[in-house]
Formats: C-alpha cells, structure tokens, sequence
C-alpha cells in the first residue's frame, strides 16, 4: 500500500488503524525475537468496532494553511469488542482510573468540535504524557515493557496493551527527570523506541547499557 494511505492528509500522525496495524506488528516482533507470548487475537482488526467522527479534524498542517486550502477529515476512536479491564496513570495529570478500553481516551480534546482550538488526535493516550502507566488484569503475557516516543506513539500503545499486563510510555519532551536512573529503578523487560524519525535525535542513546538492536 502506499504508505501516505498510512496517515491523516493534513497531519503527520497516524490514523488509529495503523496504529493497531503497528501493535500487531510489534507483537510479532516480541513473541518471535524476545520470546513473548501475547495473544494476538486482541489485535485483530476484526475485534473492534469505530466511531467515527465525520468531518471533525483539520491537522496541524491543516490548521496552518487554514479551511480556505485544507478540508477537514474524518477522525475515528476504535473499541474492542471483548472485555477490557485497563488501569491507567499519567503521573504528571493526577490521572488515575480503571475501567474499559474507553480510559485512554481524552475526550474533552474531541468536543466540542473546534478545527482550531482543539486538537482531536490528543484524545489518544490523553495526548501524552511524561509518563503513562497501563495495566491490564486481563493479559496473560506479564512482562514489563517501556516505550519511549513522542505523539506518533500515541495510538500504538494503548492497543499493544490489550496483549500485555504492564505497558509503560515515556515523552521525553515532558519527562524531567534521569532517564539513567528512571531506568535503574524499574526494571523493564524490553525498551521500545518509538519516535517518529524527525525526532529520534532527542534520544540520547548513552544512557542505556548493553547492546541493542535498533530495528
């Protein structure tokens, strides 16, 4: 497929499609290469259901060249339609809540609809965060996993964690602390870099010890 297929017109996110596409993918990758075991019926496109909001998000370069040379386009939140029981926790918003699939959603960034004052892809994963914790009771899988990203992450991680018990995401552009002892004091299984590649120099390398395989 052509990749631009990928993506919003007027924005250079992912659709929330891909972004499950993507999961499945890195799921894959882990229980292939790193031994995981993940159920990768949870990612199944077939498993979830859209709501789509019709005409409701002009992007960032949308809203830079204005309604006048851009069209609005449709924008979706997708819905598992098995049972979910999430906890999730953005540690720098005092978030902390349990519930469905529907907590990792920020939907005061959808409505009310506004091309210029609201941004609707910050509904996913509320739009990051220096730090997000998501657990879920109900994966089997229970290895510890850390992604460090930007908003391109945004709506990967919240689908990755249908198959996993504990999924944490890091934005280096909120987090303030040592990374280096951050990193020390949770012991994370696997640490996915998940940077749009206009960003990947914000990550300093230096800090991690061992060998990694940067695929």
């Amino acid at each position: 497929r052509d990749h631009y297929s990928y993506f919003f017109k007027a924005d250079h996110h992912w659709y929330p499609q891909t972004g499950l596409w993507a999961a499945g993918i890195l799921a894959d990758v882990l229980n292939k290469d790193f031994g995981y075991c993940i159920d990768k019926s949870v990612l199944d496109p077939s498993n979830f259901r859209e709501d789509v909001y019709k005409d409701w998000f002009l992007g960032s370069q949308g809203r830079k060249v204005t309604l006048a040379r851009a069209s609005a386009e449709d924008i979706s939140l997708l819905y598992p339609t098995f049972d979910v029981s999430l906890r999730i926790q953005a540690l720098d918003r005092a978030l902390d809540t349990t519930g469905g699939f529907e907590i990792t959603y920020d939907y005061t960034a959808m409505e009310p609809k506004d091309f210029y004052k609201k941004n609707p892809h910050a509904a996913y994963l509320w739009g990051g965060s220096a730090l997000v914790r998501l657990q879920n009771e109900r994966a089997k899988e229970e290895k510890r996993v850390l992604m460090i990203g930007d908003s391109n992450e945004n709506s990967l991680t919240p689908f990755l964690a249908l198959g996993l018990r504990y999924v944490d995401s890091m934005d280096l552009r909120y987090f303030t602390g040592s990374l280096e002892t951050f990193l020390d004091e949770n012991q994370y299984d696997i640490i996915v870099i998940a940077y749009n590649p206009s960003s990947i120099q914000a990550v300093d390398y230096s800090v991690f010890s061992g060998s990694f395989d940067f695929r």
